[in-house]
């Protein structure tokens, strides 16, 4: 399902090549959530945030949240707080 790095392979072409061997799997992942009925924001926000504290653990450093509420039971507030975030269209604008 991924590609294997190539040995010769190093730093940003490196990275932009696990990048597109990541892509597609990530897309039918947000796209499953969405049909499960999570917004596309939503998946999104929430795969960063797994992402930063997997990196955080294996890193060390601290995890920047972007939704910082663990309390299921906690209200909603009245106008949630809406993020732009910049998502590629296509495994092309990924690599860019």
């Amino acid at each position: 399902m991924f590609l294997s790095p190539l040995q010769h392979w190093a730093g940003e072409y490196r990275r932009r090549q696990c990048a597109r061997s990541v892509y597609p799997t990530l897309t039918l992942l947000v796209d499953k959530a969405h049909l499960a009925g999570w917004s596309r924001e939503e998946v999104l926000i929430a795969i960063a945030d797994a992402a930063d504290h997997q990196l955080a653990d294996i890193t060390g450093n601290c995890v920047v949240t972007v939704i910082d509420n663990d309390d299921p039971q906690a209200e909603a507030p009245e106008k949630p707080v809406q993020k732009q975030l910049a998502v590629p269209k296509s495994a092309a604008d990924l690599v860019r």
